[in-house]
C-alpha cells in the first residue's frame, strides 16, 4: 500500500454533498439546541463541538460516496464506536484495500 492511499485529504464540498453538508449541520445544531442529553460524549466526541459534527458529515459523505446505492445520511454518533487498537485498524485497512483491488 503506497502512503498517497492512506494519506486522507478534506476537499471543498461540491453539489450533493455540500447539501448534504448544510442540511446535517444544520439538523444537528437544531438537535444540540433543543436536547441536552446531546451535549454528552459519543465514541466520536460532543455533538455540541462543531468538530465532532464535521467528523460525523463527513463520514456519512464518505459512505455515502463509497456506497451510492445506500443512504447514511440517518446515522447517529452513538453508532459508531472508537477502535484503540491502532493494529486493528490497519488490519481493516489492508482488507478493505485488497477487497477494493
Amino acid at each position: 500500500m503506497n502512503n498517497s492511499s492512506s494519506t486522507h485529504s478534506i476537499s471543498k464540498r461540491a453539489g450533493e454533498d455540500k447539501k448534504l453538508s448544510k442540511l446535517l449541520e444544520q439538523q444537528y445544531a437544531e438537535e444540540v439546541a433543543s436536547s441536552p442529553s446531546l451535549l454528552g460524549s459519543s465514541p466520536l466526541g460532543p455533538l455540541s463541538e462543531s468538530t465532532t459534527r464535521r467528523l460525523l458529515i463527513d463520514l456519512i459523505s464518505t459512505m455515502n460516496a463509497s456506497f451510492p446505492d445506500h443512504d447514511f445520511s440517518s446515522l447517529r454518533p452513538d453508532q459508531f464506536t472508537r477502535e484503540t487498537n491502532v493494529h486493528q485498524v490497519g488490519n481493516l485497512e489492508r482488507a478493505v484495500t485488497l477487497d477494493f483491488s
